[in-house]
């Protein structure tokens, strides 16, 4: 009886969209895994942009209701970003001046990277269903890695930073400076670096600024 009377777990070939015919083994268990890596990913809702595995979203638009990372700062400035990391896009329902869309400070919690836990479960299944290769969050011709600043000394226009890797699950620890006439970032800030740049986004404009990277290190290769 194809379609009734089937438990959720079901792993019949007219369950596992086969036709009834005869299931390899192997296709049952790619089929159960593609499964529940989307359940699992639906049900914290990181199944849309790479960043949602490592940062929680802290927000749902109040439009289409599609969940988004909403962000403050001092000078005023509040937008919804689709994604965290280059190119920083803003969510296009609430990002349009003709729209009156009121949004206030104080109605979302700050932006959280996840757990470890929940977070390596989260790239586990991220990476099952191809939405990231493990641990790297790409663009066209880059590789970028999403930090959060633990440590910033500023000199002059030097800015040494001290960052946590978010898209690694060894969570390990990076330093490096860029330049820049304004302080333009701060502890707690999310940014991304490749080996050759960094990006961030600029508060005033809230839009993405990159900068030449001087003197990387880390305690592990990337």
């Amino acid at each position: 009886m194809p379609g009734y009377n089937h438990y959720s777990d079901c792993t019949c070939g007219w369950c596992v969209k086969t036709r009834g015919r005869s299931t390899p083994k192997s296709v049952i268990r790619a089929f159960l895994a593609e499964r529940d890596a989307e359940r699992l990913l639906n049900e914290n809702g990181a199944n849309r942009y790479p960043s949602s595995c490592f940062v929680i979203p802290n927000a749902t638009c109040p439009v289409c209701g599609a969940v988004v990372y909403f962000y403050s700062n001092s000078n005023g400035s509040r937008v919804f970003f689709d994604d965290l990391g280059p190119p920083w896009p803003k969510h296009p329902c609430t990002d349009n001046p003709k729209k009156n869309i009121h949004i206030s400070e104080n109605s979302y919690p700050k932006i959280v990277p996840r757990l470890r836990g929940i977070k390596s479960e989260l790239i586990e299944a991220a990476t099952t269903l191809g939405i990231l290769q493990k641990g790297i969050n790409q663009t066209p011709g880059e590789i970028w890695r999403l930090l959060i600043i633990e440590k910033i000394d500023r000199m002059g226009w030097k800015n040494q930073i001290v960052g946590r890797v978010l898209d690694d699950e060894r969570e390990i620890l990076v330093s490096f400076n860029f330049t820049s006439s304004k302080e333009l970032v701060h502890v707690g800030d999310f940014l991304s670096i490749s080996f050759t740049m960094v990006s961030i986004v600029d508060p005033a404009a809230l839009s993405e600024k990159k900068y030449k990277l001087f003197d990387l290190i880390v305690e592990k290769n990337l």
